[in-house]
């Protein structure tokens, strides 16, 4: 999907499955399923390190992945650092 250029729709689903995985994590004794949600994230984090969206767009979809995650810990620190990156100024 990336790679076909659909990066924003990889975002949107992304955070579909933070609010749905977070939920089954949530239900989850052991959150056996944190590693492969994870996982798909990478995918998305990585590519959005490299596009070219405008810096509030990225903040805003940073926040908004954390504020789905229900359980509070689901990429989280990565979550922050690409937001923390997206509010550097630019030099």
């Amino acid at each position: 999907m990336i790679d076909q250029g659909q990066l924003r729709t990889a975002m949107d689903l992304s955070l579909e499955l933070m609010k749905e995985g977070s939920c089954q994590v949530e239900m989850s004794d052991e959150g056996l399923m944190t590693p492969d949600i994870e996982e798909c994230f990478s995918v998305v984090v990585k590519a959005l390190k490299q596009s070219n969206l405008p810096r509030g767009e990225l903040i805003a979809w940073c926040k908004a992945m954390t504020k789905s995650d229900r359980v509070g810990f689901i990429y989280e620190r990565q979550l922050q650092e690409l937001q923390n990156q997206s509010e550097k100024p630019q030099s």
